[in-house]
């Protein structure tokens, strides 16, 4: 399997964190996110490494998106992109 081209930052039990999960399962790109749970000091190292603080946040190779609309508007570029390369 190819390494994951998402990274998302996210809580258990967090509304917003939950509807991103959703959003990914639902669009079909369950394969292409790496899902990261807060609840691990590794993984908040890892997202304040990215200059992140907020969940859930996703991370995109140089690129930060933070709150639902943002990460779910990235999920739609990127499905959209994928769509149309087909």
């Amino acid at each position: 399997m190819a390494p994951a081209y998402f990274e998302l930052f996210h809580r258990i039990g967090d509304e917003d964190s939950a509807r991103v999960r959703s959003v990914i399962a639902v669009s079909g790109l369950t394969d292409e996110v790496r899902f990261r749970n807060v609840a691990y000091s590794e993984v908040v190292a890892d997202l304040e490494a990215r200059g992140g603080a907020v969940v859930p946040s996703l991370w995109h190779g140089g690129a930060r998106y933070e709150g639902v609309e943002k990460i779910i508007e990235a999920l739609e570029v990127h499905k959209g992109a994928k769509t149309n390369s087909r």
